[in-house]
């Protein structure tokens, strides 16, 4: 996982959780570890490697998504709801007598 024995990288971990307003304490080691450690790679040749004349910049970034997610919930239903034999409505009555459906 990350390097977080340089305080660089904790760091830049602290600067980028207060400005994305990042609360989960994995993130930041989940980035560092993708793809074999390449990221990890990747900022420690910005901070080791990266001279003033090369005008070195990290950019840092997070996308927000909607989860769709689907769930089955039981309902009671009422006598009055409930289906009759095969399938059918129960026979209801008004309150003047006449048969509705």
């Amino acid at each position: 996982m990350g390097d977080l024995d340089d305080p660089r990288i904790e760091w830049i971990r602290d600067k980028i959780y207060q400005a994305l307003r990042i609360e989960s304490a994995d993130v930041f080691n989940e980035l560092l570890s993708r793809d074999e450690g390449l990221y990890e790679r990747y900022l420690q040749t910005y901070l080791n490697e990266a001279t003033d004349e090369s005008n070195p910049s990290i950019l840092f970034y997070k996308i927000l998504r909607e989860r769709d997610e689907d769930y089955d919930v039981e309902v009671p239903i009422s006598d009055d709801e409930a289906v009759g034999p095969e399938g059918t409505a129960p026979e209801t009555t008004t309150e003047g007598g006449e048969e509705r459906e």
